[in-house]
């Protein structure tokens, strides 16, 4: 179905979704010149879609009841674009006429907005189990859209595509383990693996229990590794310049793994990577907890 929208709306709505990646995130125009040109406004509206929806979540000073109406508002946006109907919001227009155009399906979108509402509503996870249900709804999506853009979707590859997403969510929990406990009172280590290992998460801030802190560094690595290589038949079913990419990822999160394990044994505390070390990952970087 056709909403109507003009040229003239459309090129101001992916204009501004494109400003607004510039705004938050100072690396996208070099990394969106890695894409296919076709594709830079599809993934700048995906950007802006979740980039939004996570300050709703994460900025300012608000209560969790006044970010839980808004993000309620958000999701009724998402409503109305589905139902066909016009909607006076830049993002939206955009990601309507990108759903439009590459027939994406809309459930990844209401799964990414499930994630964000779990991220006011849930502080912590029992068990590992609940923390890979959780990625499916803030990774896994990331992964389907991206392999529907390139017209490279089938059960199989979004099947590799979701164990990589639950990879690489999971190393940035590690990753901002400090700042997703300080800032926003978020723990993404399970319960029962921290009782495991005899632990409580101000021994792993304060790096008490070291031969403890890396017994269970390297208990959430090797898992994350598992998910990586389940995930690794991904290359075949993938061709160009995706495949291209997800090669380079695999290169670089390899390399990641096998810093952060190295460093965690010899500091016995989760540190980040610097931002060398890193690039925008096709399947994470929309969901990436960069701030201003």
């Amino acid at each position: 179905d056709d909403i109507g929208y003009t040229k003239e709306q459309l090129d101001y709505a992916y204009r501004q979704c494109y400003l607004l990646t510039q705004n938050h995130y100072e690396n996208f125009p070099t990394a969106s010149r890695i894409f296919p040109k076709e594709l830079r406004k599809p993934i700048a509206a995906i950007y802006a879609f979740s980039r939004e929806a996570d300050d709703i979540v994460d900025e300012g000073v608000v209560s969790d009841e006044q970010r839980l109406i808004s993000l309620n508002i958000y999701r009724q946006h998402l409503i109305t674009i589905k139902n066909y109907n016009q909607i006076n919001h830049p993002t939206f227009i955009a990601l309507a006429d990108t759903i439009k155009n590459y027939r994406l399906p809309y459930e990844p979108f209401f799964a990414l907005l499930d994630a964000f509402e779990s991220d006011i509503t849930t502080k912590s996870y029992t068990n590992e189990q609940d923390i890979d249900n959780y990625c499916k709804l803030s990774a896994n999506p990331i992964g389907e859209i991206m392999l529907r853009l390139f017209n490279q979707h089938n059960s199989d590859s979004i099947n590799y595509s979701n164990a990589w997403c639950t990879a690489l969510q999971r190393i940035n929990f590690l990753q901002d383990i400090n700042s997703d406990y300080h800032q926003r009172q978020r723990v993404y280590i399970a319960k029962s693996t921290l009782d495991l290992f005899d632990l409580e998460m101000t021994d792993i801030l304060e790096g008490n229990k070291t031969d403890n802190i890396i017994a269970l560094i390297d208990n959430q690595l090797d898992y994350i590794k598992n998910l990586w290589e389940k995930g690794h038949d991904i290359l075949p079913q993938t061709h160009g310049r995706l495949k291209t990419y997800l090669v380079l990822t695999d290169l670089l999160t390899q390399r990641l793994i096998k810093k952060l394990h190295k460093r965690q044994h010899r500091t016995s505390k989760i540190t980040r990577i610097k931002k060398r070390d890193l690039i925008i990952l096709p399947f994470t970087w929309v969901r990436s907890k960069v701030k201003k």
